[in-house]
């Protein structure tokens, strides 16, 4: 990634959680491989996003 972004992720189940993106971010853009990882997750309530720490 060349530029840091803000993302929201839903997924097939409706989960969804925000994160941020940036050089050490990836995003597959190949439609038959969906890997993502990002760089700092984000757990959203009421609009208040809160890091998700490794290992909690």
């Amino acid at each position: 990634m060349q530029d840091r972004q803000w993302v929201i992720v839903t997924l097939k189940d409706g989960t969804y959680f925000g994160g941020f993106c940036s050089t050490e971010s990836f995003i597959s853009s190949e439609p038959n491989e969906r890997d993502l990882y990002i760089q700092q997750v984000y757990d959203i309530e009421d609009r208040v996003y809160l890091p998700i720490i490794k290992g909690e």
